[in-house]
């Protein structure tokens, strides 16, 4: 039964991107499949540090915003499952809180977050705590307003409680920067450069000296193979389809501002960024200070590329963020009036990229553990 209406409701949510009803749908089951889960890759372990985390002394070495929730439920007397069924509609409504705000394609973007990587979240609970944090906080940093930085900075802090690894979006700091042709040149050489001095030895006793944990220190003592070119093609493909989508809206929202009476003199047009204040409300309905970060994020995301020379685990950095790109996919597919035949075809990539990262990322590596056990493992709708 999951396996049809997954398929129905995912296949729906491409189709009609802004029904509200189907959106509404897709929420709903995301949820359920969620909350109610009762086995998968990493439950046994949650559910053991669940109850560990919530009876023993905090350990410092761990992350302390996750212990302390599992102590509160605790005191409530809440079982594991309980806690997930809460902390899954606190996560989901963050994002899709976010979603809400920038775009009316609700549904299609919780399609393609459905097929990817929406069952990773499912088995890795902390990290989707983290990223529903973050998701939310980047519209401090998108809106800049009066004290937007400080919001943005607290939630990250906050959303490393729960997985050290947010620490890294600190970084998106740099999406400030204006001159977007130096900003990707620094970012691929500091990129590479990183990458270099990754493989002298000397991050692991680094790592070592700035924390005692044990866990995050194994994540710096792995080497990358071949898995590295796999990572490397997953980035130029999602830099291909964001530039792609980008660029078409950028030139739409030059166009609506000439029309407008906007100042858009010819040597304007020459520039590689279009600032937000080009934009019309009243005949343009697509947040350009949201497109013009979204663009931006991925060129910082560059950045991770030295630590995927240590291990893949690394990619979730990157792919907690697919939200934000599924949103200006979005922008391009419904929003912006281009010839039929090219949007669609666009429309066709974009499925066909989410589908295949799906398969290589969980559905072929653990098709029992993650795919399978998120569909079938359920409490409340069985398989």
């Amino acid at each position: 039964m999951s396996y049809l209406l997954s398929g129905i409701l995912v296949s729906v949510g491409i189709i009609k991107k802004n029904s509200k009803s189907v959106a509404m749908f897709l929420l709903t089951l995301m949820w359920v499949l969620y909350g109610w889960n009762t086995g998968n890759a990493d439950y046994m372990n949650y559910n053991v540090s669940y109850y560990q985390s919530a009876v023993c002394a905090i350990n410092y070495s761990q992350e302390v915003g996750f212990q302390l929730l599992c102590k509160l439920f605790y005191n409530f007397n809440l079982e594991y499952n309980q806690f997930l069924i809460i902390i899954s509609i606190i996560g989901l409504a963050l994002i899709t809180s976010t979603i809400k705000k920038y775009t009316k394609n609700i549904a299609f973007v919780l399609a393609m977050y459905f097929m990817f990587p929406f069952m990773l979240d499912v088995v890795q609970v902390r990290n989707f705590m983290a990223m529903a944090i973050i998701v939310f906080a980047l519209r401090f940093l998108i809106e800049k307003k009066k004290w937007g930085k400080a919001k943005y900075i607290i939630l990250v802090v906050i959303a490393s409680t729960f997985h050290y690894t947010a620490f890294f979006y600190l970084l998106f700091l740099l999406t400030e920067v204006r001159n977007v042709k130096k900003m990707t040149h620094y970012s691929i050489i500091i990129a590479t450069v990183g990458a270099l001095i990754s493989y002298t030895g000397i991050i692991p006793p680094l790592v070592a000296e700035i924390t005692s944990s044990a866990k995050v220190y194994m994540w710096f003592t792995n080497r990358m193979g071949l898995g590295m070119f796999i990572i490397l093609l997953v980035h130029a493909s999602t830099l291909f389809l964001v530039h792609y989508a980008y660029e078409k809206i950028k030139n739409l929202s030059v166009k609506y501002s000439c029309e407008n009476g906007v100042n858009c003199a010819k040597k304007d047009l020459s520039k590689s960024f279009v600032e937000p204040k080009f934009v019309t409300p009243k005949s343009f309905d697509i947040n350009m200070n949201f497109v013009n970060f979204a663009y931006k994020m991925n060129i910082v995301c560059l950045l991770m590329f030295p630590l995927y020379t240590f291990n893949m685990e690394f990619f979730r950095l990157y792919r907690n963020m697919f939200v934000i790109n599924y949103i200006l996919f979005s922008f391009f597919l419904v929003n912006v009036k281009y010839d039929k035949k090219e949007k669609s075809l666009y429309g066709f990539f974009v499925v066909v990229y989410v589908i295949v990262m799906a398969a290589y990322f969980f559905i072929i590596p653990n098709y029992d553990n993650v795919f399978s056990a998120v569909l079938h493992n359920n409490s409340l709708i069985g398989k």
